[in-house]
């Protein structure tokens, strides 16, 4: 039994590796985050970070003297309200809060806000347990990270 020497030329070595970065290209560009996993993680309290339109930063927050607080009513109905954190751990709340939708359209997570007559949505881009990304009608991209409440020690 005599073992042949393989013969691969260059081009079908070239042909084999674009082939296999296409694969991996498509295989990454289909990972999507689940939208009930996005959903899970969107209510609790969140602190801006930077907000980027077009991929430049617009403005970037070192801290932020109000919170975006979520709750979910339901499976699809809640609310928004900002809230301005306090050194003892609580928060000063508003009596205003903007009622929501959540729906899922194309394997996206929208938040439907109707405040006042006035009716816009965010795709939730990113969520979980330290940062979240909410995408809005005019192309601003948000950045949060999970509040902290910062206490002082007595």
């Amino acid at each position: 039994m005599s073992i042949k020497p393989i013969n691969f030329s260059i081009s079908k070595l070239i042909n084999l590796r674009f082939i296999g970065i296409l694969c991996c290209v498509l295989v990454l560009a289909s990972c999507k985050a689940d939208p009930e996993d996005l959903k899970a993680h969107l209510p609790g309290y969140w602190e801006v970070t930077e907000v980027k339109k077009d991929g430049k930063l617009i403005k970037a927050f070192t801290m932020s003297a109000t919170v975006d607080y979520f709750e979910l009513i339901d499976e699809n109905e809640g609310f928004r309200k900002k809230v301005n954190p306090t050194l003892d751990g609580t928060y000063i709340v508003s009596q205003h809060q903007t009622p929501f939708t959540i729906n899922i359209e194309e394997g996206d997570l929208w938040v439907n806000y109707s405040d006042n007559g006035v009716e816009y949505k965010e795709r939730i881009i990113e969520a979980n347990d330290k940062k979240l990304r909410i995408k809005n009608d005019a192309g601003f991209i948000y950045s949060y990270k999970s509040y902290e409440p910062i206490t002082l020690d007595k």
